[in-house]
């Protein structure tokens, strides 16, 4: 099979399962911008050299090696974001800088091919540098981010989505660390009867892992909200911090104790002391200790909380969807209204919708005291 052959072939099957991936997110609903943004650049990639290789001939190989290395790397770039979006609230900058360093050397060393296709020497050094910064990017973000998170997704759920992944970024981490190695043996002219045979299994094999991950949330979209996080509970209160609503999760992994304080009124109060003592025009979001955190987001009417012992920016926004589907479903009613067994079955369903992995064992409407019903 040729390269032209091989390159159609790619761009065909990222172009369907794109298609695939976003008639999915439609019509459930269920947008994660990071993860699109980082397969598109793959499609526009390996789409872009087959482009161009056939109606610019003349462009020299290099050249589009050079283009779509660019979108290769862009769309690591947005794997990283997409990761950490899952495992933490915050980037962590550190990390983040480091990531963003090696993408601009990628960047500006490709861009320094691309003017420099005629002369050999400059072009090997930019090589160089362009192949062990994307090669260095790859091997961080997937055995220092992706690998170990879905390994503690396999270790919680034993599910066949998770070991998928942990193998994908398995495939993924050997990949760039194989490229790695080769680039360093071919720039100082080293162990060159290997290099052919690493250069096409390091390759190959990220395609293969990044594929992969695609078919896992293709196959079923509500995997993105299986974080290897303890749920404990979800509540909805009025602006007076009473409950109107909460959903437990009393799963395998840990459990929480009865709860002596009503959280949403101790969050009111700290609210009023923010708002009184310091004069803030927003409201607190996030309480946290070294097991347990709390975030909060407000409404049109009402606010949402969950309690659990790590918060992560995809259960943020999964907090938020389920605020929003609340308000936009019921608007402004008094607390007897949610307290009928009929709207308490379209919470659920809307909570079930908002975090699809999560499938509460135990709902109940409180009433304006704070107790349970």
């Amino acid at each position: 099979m040729n390269e032209t052959t091989t390159n159609i072939l790619l761009s065909v099957l990222l172009g369907v399962l794109l298609i695939l991936f976003i008639w999915k997110s439609i019509i459930t609903k269920h947008y994660i911008p990071y993860f699109l943004f980082a397969f598109v650049s793959l499609f526009i990639g390996a789409s872009i050299f087959l482009i161009l290789q056939i109606a610019l001939p003349s462009i020299p190989r290099k050249g589009l090696i050079a283009l779509e290395l660019m979108f290769f790397g862009l769309s690591l770039f947005f794997l990283y974001l997409f990761l950490e979006s899952l495992r933490t609230l915050t980037i962590n900058l550190p990390l983040f800088l480091i990531i963003f360093t090696l993408l601009i050397i990628q960047q500006v060393s490709l861009l320094f091919v691309l003017f420099t296709l005629s002369s050999e020497n400059s072009t090997e050094l930019n090589w160089f540098f362009a192949d062990i910064s994307y090669n260095s990017m790859g091997a961080i973000i997937n055995l220092g981010i992706g690998f170990p998170f879905y390994f503690r997704n396999f270790k919680r759920t034993r599910s066949k989505s998770s070991i998928f992944l942990v193998v994908a970024f398995s495939i993924l981490t050997f990949g760039y660390l194989s490229l790695l190695v080769a680039d360093i043996a071919w720039y100082f002219s080293v162990f060159s009867f290997f290099q052919d045979i690493i250069f096409k299994i390091g390759n190959v094999l990220p395609i293969i892992g990044l594929i992969m991950i695609l078919l896992v949330y293709i196959a079923d979209i509500h995997y993105f909200y299986q974080i290897p996080s303890n749920l404990f509970v979800v509540m909805l209160s009025d602006p007076q911090g009473d409950i109107i609503f909460q959903s437990k999760y009393e799963n395998i992994y840990a459990k929480l104790p009865p709860l002596k304080v009503p959280i949403t009124q101790l969050l009111n109060s700290i609210n009023q002391i923010f708002i009184n003592n310091f004069e803030s025009n927003s409201s607190v979001k996030l309480i946290k200790s070294e097991d347990v955190s709390i975030i909060r987001t407000v409404g049109k009417y009402y606010s949402a909380v969950v309690v659990s012992n790590s918060i992560s920016k995809m259960l943020e926004h999964a907090l938020i969807r389920f605020l929003d589907s609340f308000e936009n479903k019921f608007g402004n009613n008094p607390p007897e209204f949610f307290q009928q067994s009929n709207v308490v079955e379209e919470i659920v369903a809307l909570l079930i919708a908002s975090f699809p992995f999560l499938e509460p064992t135990y709902q109940n409407n409180t009433k304006k005291n704070g107790s349970n019903k």
